[in-house]
């Protein structure tokens, strides 16, 4: 090949074209390949980018994309990730279908969702709700979102005495202060181990989702800089029935959030669960310093439009521990708006850091939904006792290709 200089200087003459062959039609900069001369255009004059998927920085190219992923989130095999060059943000618009329903799309990725690439899109149906699906064709085995979790909690259900190991017998006693440690007399109980470690906000009535929904609202107050244009905001969701679309994070994620689908009646628990998630809510530091008035019945109508909705929405992962069982409840924002198919197209699995990853299982045309299996590793005999249980638990018909032959 010989030198770039011997070729400026002749010494080459017949290999001179080999440099700097393309050139960019706006700038008439050259470049030795097209795929240069491609990424050029596309990043300097058209401002596509490339989003990292966990979280939510952009990058110029997908090297440099790849080298963050390492460095920041210490992820060596970079190749699982659909890593793509993106269009710049557009705002959302509303089409009707041919049926009448309302569909959600986008050219690009969602403001609050920078893992939501521009090849999904949000919809919503009379019959689905709110779903997700694609905008162009989907390969298997691509990594479509890794989402992280909004709020996460433990619920510890132990089978032993926390302090001697023994089996539950008659006396069996429960912590006065929280819900995941008995022991099985009174001397067990009194040991300052636990005293020291129990989180004293809960007591044995506080179910998990009273936890969850307190976790929910910590960590929103903890990410709006403002308490009062967050309440404001609330305010408009629940009584002005505002649109939270037109709102930017982290109040548009929360506003997801809060109005997942809901399939559930509601019953005597909710308000239950509601005054007792209101009043572990009004103990939080920000909140107490507000002079809002009719605060705290705006705590509650909040509590109360996640007890109803957070029921059908948590995520759950069990792990064994020593003399009971962990159980982690996980709230996501997005994903929850993947729907149920006994032949799911896609799946999904949680790490140990509460990542949401789906990835597609089979070919997904353009236009076709996105879904998942709720029932997970659980087995039953009959296909009337698996419809029967997605009723009972999420209150639904499943009419997916498997359950319409029935």
């Amino acid at each position: 090949m010989g030198s770039r200089k011997g070729v400026k200087r002749g010494k080459y003459k017949k290999q001179l074209l080999r440099f700097e062959e393309f050139h960019c039609s706006e700038c008439n900069v050259g470049f030795k390949r097209k795929t240069a001369l491609k990424h050029h255009i596309y990043t300097v004059h058209r401002d596509y980018i490339v989003l990292c998927p966990i979280c939510e920085g952009n990058f110029s190219s997908i090297s440099s994309c790849k080298r963050h992923l390492r460095k920041l989130h210490s992820i060596e095999n970079t190749s699982s990730f659909n890593l793509k060059l993106q269009a710049p943000q557009e705002e959302l618009t509303i089409s009707s279908e041919p049926d009448g329903d309302l569909l959600v799309t986008s050219s690009s990725t969602y403001i609050g969702f920078p893992y939501m690439g521009n090849f999904l899109s949000f919809g919503e149906s009379k019959y689905y709700g709110r779903y997700i699906e694609a905008r162009f064709d989907i390969n298997a085995k691509e990594i479509l979102f890794v989402a992280p979790a909004f709020a996460a909690i433990n619920c510890v259900s132990s089978t032993c005495c926390f302090q001697c190991g023994k089996s539950p017998n008659s006396k069996f006693i429960q912590c006065n202060h929280c819900i995941d440690v008995w022991f099985c007399s009174q001397l067990c109980s009194a040991n300052r181990t636990h005293r020291a470690q129990c989180h004293s906000l809960f007591d044995s009535t506080d179910c998990h989702i009273v936890r969850t929904i307190y976790e929910i609202v910590r960590n929103t107050l903890e990410s709006v800089p403002d308490i009062e244009h967050f309440l404001n905001f609330c305010n408009d969701l629940l009584c002005s029935e505002k649109e939270f679309r037109n709102y930017e994070p982290p109040y548009s994620t929360y506003g997801e959030v809060l109005f997942h689908a809901s399939s559930k009646e509601c019953d005597d628990k909710h308000y239950d669960i509601a005054q007792r998630a209101t009043k572990r809510i009004m103990q939080l530091e920000k909140l107490r310093s507000s002079n809002r008035p009719n605060l705290q019945r705006l705590i509650y109508h909040l509590a109360y439009q996640h007890a109803t909705v957070i029921e059908v929405n948590l995520f759950s992962i069990e792990s064994p521990i020593c003399h009971g069982i962990c159980t982690r409840y996980i709230v996501y924002d997005a994903p929850s708006r993947l729907n149920h198919s006994c032949t799911p197209n896609a799946e999904h699995r949680i790490d140990n850091n509460d990542f949401f990853h789906l990835a597609a299982i089979k070919h997904i045309k353009k236009g076709e939904q996105i879904f998942i299996d709720y029932l997970g590793s659980k087995e039953f005999k009959t296909a009337h006792e698996r419809k029967d249980y997605l009723k009972d638990v999420w209150d639904f018909c499943c009419n997916c290709e498997k359950c319409a032959q029935l």
